[in-house]
Parts: C-alpha cells; sequence; structure tokens
C-alpha cells in the first residue's frame, strides 16, 4: 500500500460510527486490494486523499491496518465519530499518537472544504407527473458561504457556517433518526436500517396519512383567497384505527415523512430567523432515505415559495452528493493543521469559536498550494449503488479537470494581523510625525494672517469630510468585490508621499502669502492624502475582520492589538519631530515622505484576505455612491434594534473625538503651552494607548467585549471631566492615566456591531466598515465639531475663564450616554 509513497508524510483521519469506521488517508498510495471506496486527488494538499471503510465491529481491523503499515508513526491519528469516547482508551493504547476531534467541526470541516466541488451540492428538482426528481448541481459561486448546515444523526444539529473556520450551533430537534429507528422496532419487525429503507420505499404513506382532501373533499379555500391544496397532509397518522391493522410498509413511509418534514419545518424557520438563503442537509438519516429527501425537498420548495411570494429572498434546500466521508476528511484536514512543533493544538469547541484562535497557519509555506485547481479530483469509480443516481462525467477525455474556479483559502493568521497592524501603524506614525508642523507651514504659506488661515482651514476640513464619506464607502464596496490587496496598494503611502514632498520642497512665500495657484495645490494634495489614509484605514478594518471571520472576541482583540502598535507609533513620532526640527525647519516632512514610500512598498506584499467566494459578484454603486446612505445604514436597518442601539452607542462615543481639533488652542491658553510640549503630551496619548490597548486584550480575554465597552465608557467620561479642570501641566497626563481603560472603547463597541451586522443582515464586511467610518465622519461633521466647536469657543471668550472647560463636559456626557445606550441594549436582549 505505501509503495510510491510521495516524500510528505501522510496524514491520517479516522471517523468511528456506531455502524461503520471510515478512514482517510493522505499520500501517494496504490492500494488494489478491494478495501478503498474513494479516491480524490487534492491540488490544495498537494497529494491525493483515499478513503475507506470497515463495519464497526472491524475496529480491531482498522487499528491493525494502521499499525501494520506504519502511519501512526509518521503522524498523528485524528479521531471524530459519535462513538469515539467509547473507544477511545483502546485507541490510545494502540495507536499512543491520537488527536480526538468534536464530530460536529470535522463535519462543517469536511462540507466546507468539499463545497468548492462542481457535483458536490444539489437541489432536487420534482420530476414530472410520476416520475422521480432529478439532481441540480449548484454552481460552487452560488454555493458559498454563509449557509445552514442541518446534520440530521440520532438528533438534529442545526449549525450556521460563516467559512470552514467559523461555525455556530444555532438550533436543533430531538427528532431525529435516533426518534425514526425508535419507532420503526416498535411498529415493524426490521432489524436493520437497510430492511427499514427497502419497506418504507414500497409503502404509501396516503393509506395511513389524513390528507386536507381526506376532511373537505378538495382543496380548502381559505377567507384570505389562498388555498390549502388537497395533497397536502393535515395529520400524520391520521388514519390509523385499533381495529384496521396498517401495512408495515405504508407505516414506515408515514414515519419517514412525519421525521422529516419536521426536521424541514425546523430548519426552514432557523434559515428564515438567520437570514440565510442555503440549507444544507447532511447525516447519516439521509443514507439510502429517499423519501426523506424528497420530503424535505417538497416542504421546504412549498414553505419557501411563499415566503418569496411575499417579498422575501428565495431560498433552497441542498444535499450532499458524497454523503458519508465528510467527518474522516474533516478530521483528516485537521491532523494538516496540527503538524508537531509549529501548531498549537486545540481541538474545536460545539460552537467553533474556540477553533484555531491563537494557531499560526504555516501550512501554506508547508503545503504547496494550486490555487488555479481548488477542488478535488475523482480518480476512482465510486461504486454505483453508493451514490444514486451516477455522478455526471466532470474530466475531459486527458483528465485534465473541467473549467472550475474557487476561492483561494482565507486563513486566520496572527501574522497577517500583525502585518496589517504594523502598516496602519506605518500610516499613523507618518501623520503624527508631521501633526504639528502641518498648521505651522499652512500659516507660513498664508503670510501669517490668522483671518486666511481660520478660513482655509475650516473650508478644508469641510471638504475633506466629504470627501472622505465618499471615497470610503465607494473603495470598500470595490474591496468587497475585487479584494482588499488592490485597494490597500491604491492607498498605501504614494498620496503621503507626494503630500510630505511638497511640504518640504515649498518655497517660503513672501509677506503677504502665497499665490491662490499654489494654495489650491496645496488643498488638493492635502485632500487626496486625508481620503487616501481614511480608506487604507477602513479597508485595513476589513481585512483584519476577514481574518477573525466576524468573531467579536477576536476582532476585538485584533483592533486592541493594531491600537496598541499605533500607541507606539505616537510614542516615537512626536519625539523625533522635535529632534528633526533642529536639523531642519521641515525635516519632519522629508523623513515622513520616505516612510509613507516604504509603507506603499509594504502594502505591496501584505496578502489577500478576502476568498474569492466570500466576494460579491457586483459593486452596489447606489449605496456606494451616496454618502449619506452608507453614513446611515446601520441605523436604517430594520429589525435588528441591537445593531441600531451599538450604532448610536458607536457615533455618541466618537463624539469625544472632537475635543482633540481644538486641543492645541486649550492648552496654548489654558497653561501657555508651546508646539513641543503639545508633541510631548501626544507622545504621552500613545503611551496611554499602548499599554491601555494591552491590558484591553487581557480583559477581552476573561471578560467579553460587552465588558469592555461598559467599563471604557465610564472611565472615558471621567478622563474627559478631568480634562475640564486642566490648569497645571499634570492635568492632561493624569487624565489619560485615568482613561487608560477606555482604549479599547472603539475597538470593542466595532466587534459587537460587526458581529451582531453578520449574524442579523446580509451586509458584507467592508460594507460594514464603511458605514462605520462614514458614519463616524458625519457624527463628527454634523453634530460632534459643531457642538464642541462652540463650546470651545464660548468657553475661550469668557472673562474670567471658567473653572471647567464646556467642551469637555458635553463630551463626558456624550460617552455617559453611549455607555447608557449599550446597557440598555444588553438589559433588554437579556
Amino acid at each position: 500500500l505505501l509503495e510510491g509513497m510521495c516524500s510528505k508524510r501522510p496524514l491520517v483521519g479516522l471517523d468511528v460510527g456506531s455502524r461503520t469506521v471510515k478512514l482517510a488517508l493522505f499520500g501517494s498510495f496504490g492500494s488494489k486490494d478491494g478495501l478503498q471506496q474513494l479516491s480524490c486527488e487534492d491540488p490544495r494538499l498537494g497529494g491525493t486523499v483515499h478513503f475507506f471503510k470497515w463495519p464497526s465491529e472491524d475496529l480491531a481491523k482498522v487499528v491493525e491496518f494502521i499499525k501494520s503499515r506504519g502511519l501512526h508513526e509518521v503522524g498523528r491519528v485524528v479521531v471524530t465519530g459519535h462513538a469515539r469516547q467509547r473507544h477511545s482508551d483502546f485507541l490510545v493504547e494502540e495507536l499512543r499518537n491520537v488527536d480526538f476531534l468534536e464530530e460536529l467541526g470535522a463535519v462543517i470541516r469536511g462540507v466546507s472544504w468539499l463545497a468548492d466541488w462542481p457535483t458536490e451540492i444539489y437541489e432536487l428538482v420534482p420530476g414530472e407527473t410520476g416520475a422521480p426528481p432529478t439532481r441540480k448541481y449548484l454552481d460552487p459561486a452560488d454555493a458559498s458561504f454563509p449557509f445552514l448546515l442541518v446534520n440530521m444523526g440520532t438528533g438534529v444539529s442545526i449549525v450556521k457556517v460563516w467559512s470552514h473556520r467559523d461555525f455556530q450551533r444555532v438550533s436543533g430537534t430531538a427528532m431525529g433518526g435516533g426518534t425514526y429507528w425508535g419507532l420503526c422496532q416498535l411498529l415493524t419487525d426490521c432489524k436493520t436500517w437497510e430492511e427499514a429503507m427497502e419497506l418504507a420505499a414500497s409503502g404509501n404513506a396516503d393509506d395511513v396519512n389524513l390528507k386536507v382532501r381526506d376532511i373537505y373533499g378538495g382543496d380548502y379555500n381559505l377567507p384570505s383567497g389562498a388555498s390549502l391544496p388537497g395533497d397536502l397532509t393535515a395529520s400524520y397518522f391520521g388514519k390509523v384505527h385499533r381495529d384496521k391493522r396498517s401495512e408495515e410498509q405504508s407505516l414506515l413511509a408515514a414515519l419517514s415523512e412525519m421525521v422529516s418534514q419536521n426536521i424541514c419545518q425546523v430548519a426552514y424557520l432557523n434559515a428564515r430567523i438567520h437570514r440565510t438563503t442555503k440549507v444544507i442537509f447532511t447525516g447519516n438519516y439521509l443514507r439510502q432515505h429517499k423519501i426523506a429527501q424528497t420530503t424535505i425537498a417538497k416542504n421546504f420548495k412549498r414553505a419557501q415559495y411563499s415566503h418569496a411570494n411575499a417579498g422575501g429572498q428565495e431560498m433552497c434546500a441542498c444535499f450532499l452528493a458524497h454523503e458519508g466521508y465528510f467527518a474522516a476528511l474533516g478530521s483528516l484536514l485537521a491532523e494538516s493543521m496540527l503538524e508537531k512543533d509549529t501548531f498549537v493544538r486545540q481541538l474545536t469547541s460545539v460552537d467553533g469559536t474556540d477553533h484555531l484562535t491563537d494557531i499560526e497557519f504555516r501550512w501554506l509555506q508547508t503545503w504547496q498550494f494550486d490555487s488555479s485547481l481548488d477542488g478535488l479530483r475523482l480518480l476512482e469509480a465510486v461504486p454505483e449503488d453508493l451514490f444514486q443516481p451516477p455522478l455526471p462525467k466532470i474530466f475531459s477525455e486527458d483528465g485534465k479537470l473541467a473549467s472550475h474556479s474557487s476561492p483561494s483559502l482565507g486563513l486566520c493568521n496572527e501574522d497577517v494581523i500583525f502585518r496589517l497592524s504594523c502598516a496602519a501603524a506605518a500610516q499613523t506614525f507618518c501623520s503624527a510625525l508631521v501633526q504639528t508642523d502641518v498648521p505651522a507651514l499652512l500659516m507660513e504659506l498664508l503670510g501669517q494672517n490668522p483671518r486666511r488661515y481660520v478660513a482655509f482651514a475650516s473650508q478644508q476640513a469641510s471638504f475633506e469630510k466629504v470627501l472622505d464619506l465618499s471615497a470610503v464607502a465607494v473603495c470598500c464596496a470595490l474591496s468587497d468585490c475585487f479584494g482588499r490587496k488592490p485597494l490597500q496598494m491604491a492607498a498605501g503611502g504614494l498620496f503621503g508621499v507626494a503630500w510630505n514632498t511638497f511640504c518640504f520642497l515649498v518655497p517660503s512665500p513672501g509677506p503677504h502669502g502665497s499665490k491662490a495657484s499654489k494654495m489650491a495645490m496645496v488643498a488638493a494634495l492635502k485632500l487626496l492624502h486625508s481620503a487616501s489614509t481614511s480608506v487604507f484605514v477602513a479597508v485595513n478594518g476589513s481585512a483584519l475582520s476577514d481574518m477573525c471571520q466576524g468573531s467579536p472576541e477576536k476582532v476585538a482583540a485584533a483592533n486592541a492589538a493594531a491600537q496598541s502598535y499605533v500607541g507606539l507609533a505616537v510614542i516615537v513620532a512626536p519625539l523625533a519631530a522635535v529632534l528633526l526640527r533642529r536639523l531642519h525647519r521641515r525635516a519632519p516632512f522629508a523623513a515622513a515622505a520616505a516612510l509613507c514610500a516604504l509603507t506603499w512598498l509594504q502594502s505591496r506584499r501584505l496578502p489577500e484576505t478576502l476568498p474569492t467566494a466570500e466576494r460579491t459578484l457586483k459593486v452596489g454603486w447606489a449605496e456606494a455612491l451616496n454618502p449619506l446612505a452608507s453614513a446611515t445604514l446601520l441605523l436604517r436597518q430594520r429589525g435588528t434594534p441591537k445593531l441600531r442601539a451599538l450604532s448610536l452607542s458607536y457615533s455618541l462615543v466618537s463624539m469625544t473625538r472632537c475635543a482633540d481639533t481644538v486641543l492645541q488652542a486649550f492648552t496654548s491658553k489654558s497653561m501657555n503651552w508651546g508646539r513641543d510640549e503639545s508633541a510631548r503630551l501626544l507622545s504621552f496619548w500613545g503611551a496611554t494607548v499602548f499599554f491601555g490597548s494591552q491590558s484591553l486584550r487581557k480583559i477581552l480575554k476573561r471578560m467579553g467585549p460587552d465588558v469592555a465597552v461598559h467599563m471604557g465608557s465610564i472611565f472615558l467620561a471621567a478622563q474627559e471631566f478631568l480634562k475640564s479642570l486642566a490648569c497645571s501641566w499634570w492635568h492632561l497626563p493624569a487624565a489619560l492615566l485615568l482613561g487608560l481603560p477606555s482604549a479599547g472603547l472603539e475597538p470593542a463597541l466595532k466587534a459587537l456591531i460587526a458581529q451582531e451586522a453578520r449574524q442579523s443582515t446580509a451586509l458584507s464586511a467592508g460594507v460594514v466598515q464603511a458605514a462605520l467610518k462614514t458614519q463616524q465622519v458625519l457624527t463628527l461633521a454634523v453634530l460632534g465639531s459643531p457642538l464642541i466647536g462652540s463650546a470651545f469657543a464660548q468657553w475661550a471668550t469668557q472673562s474670567p475663564t471658567p473653572r471647567f472647560a464646556w467642551h469637555y463636559l458635553l463630551c463626558a456626557l456624550a460617552a455617559l450616554a453611549g455607555g447608557s445606550v449599550h446597557a440598555a441594549c444588553r438589559e433588554k436582549e437579556s
């Protein structure tokens, strides 16, 4: 069997069920001993996957099969299946090198892996009168995530699947295969499942079930104008009488319909609740059970037809061609992620939330994937009695795979998250390096005329906000369609190079300031630089969300990590600017231009984080080109009160940012600070962001993002209140220290919003990120800046100056209001 094995070590996945044991092997094998059922060449793994099957009572033979070939010595054996616990001691004693994997996680991994296959997922299409239904295979692009997986075993689990590594059990029912088999043995003398299937297939459920026509003589017309068709089942087993014996065949046919219809109804209602258009049915209950498939397909079609007529999205019930091997394949794929000395070993939890949290996916470098052939190639014929009807031919005569494209594999890689975080920190560093130099340069270009400067700065700020609103919405929509990397490269530093180079080289004007043409160029370059920075931050946020697949804990932790790197950048940049100005008064601009160039080169090396299957088919230009629609998108979502409440809380918290725009003027009036003192305060603020973000990551691991929001809003309000008292040099640093726990407030809120949008809407990650960014910009432009600016102006013109700074008091109230909205939302939900 091992003759001709390739240099890559084999992988072993074992599915131990109550009736059969299935083995999946990865490697180049040449088995001709009759045990092999199916062989699949997978370019993603760089080799061939072989499947074997034995009766469950032959588990000892399976172990001997593995041991005699030394497969347990060259790789770990990953075991799944609901009977794994019963045999765990025996397997560990015999094979030693064993990992146990939860069955549901293995099934989902296997199904998700094969979802790209063009002849795997199908619908049942009703045939002509009296003809059996036929299979209609779904195009892999139409079978992409998310979907609802209904796993029908002894019981039924209903799982929402966002990707092969992100899923959650959302519902289930105790009426499943165990119920059916128990009643089978009560009602009949069947000894085996196969015998029950044969009897049911030859029975007539109409002899046992009471139909609508049996009650009303035909269709029943409802007062609304609709009608119940006469062939609709009014009552299962409604015709059974004690003095009239029913045939076993008809009893089993009716029982099959009853259990299947109830599973179908529960699955359909969950699809409605979770807004999923694709429902995939799988599990041992469907094995050789044609009545179950037909009943589910028929009832699902009838239910979704009425829903579609009412204006809802059309939903479809799907089945899998290669039923039975998904758990074995999923456990084998898990072994490829558990390579010794490379991975942190974690077993999949039942809801998938802990799956591969901290694993560094270096297996892309270990296993050479072929992205052009992202599917499985059948090498040996599947037995005709195993999968009926026969599968269509999917290969050309030369053995090559028919044209078929599928998404590249998205991986939750800590290295990728680190590189994305560093890219955002580099952008922040470049901006912070010249933050106090830009106003000074503009004043110089405007002839040191405060009136001209105020007019130019106000007009420029308005234009920048409008362009940010439009550019972010459009570019995030484009990134959802074409991927993140092209937009990251476009916005990753080139405009910063142009802006900072111009600022360094522009000559000093005369006493009357620069000409209008030169100021127009300044305005245009500054406008493009501002928009490109906003776009990069928003698209980078979408990429981080891709990596974490919407899990709020993971998203918040990733954002906290990114924010800590930003804090490091802000610590160093102002201090570096002070030193650079000693060399040349515009040296910070030259350094920022060089760093922007390096940032752009680095953005070219960022990996693509959005798989092809998860991209939108087209750009929604109507929404993208309407910044007001994008900015209010989350607040306009119907049927999602929690999402609207979280979005409102985010807007209220965002208002506290407006106080930073007048910080330099505030410190100048209250404490007579200059540019260098402000730079040192900015550096100290970066330190508080860094340490606050680091502490946030620990809080998230222990208590979750909801607690981070609750604590953060309180400490943010306390920080803003203490700032309002600032009159000595230590007041503002003390306020920043007090506000350390609030460093993760915005990341935690964004993570909760992303999770709620993912679960309750069909919005993509890029659209959500664009909506958050544009909503924040609109809040600052329409509400925050006018209120905070007016409060500061009123405070600054008072004589004597009031003890409390009014604009900071407003910020404290906004923080408390945001926390209160979140708390009310949590209380209502609980």
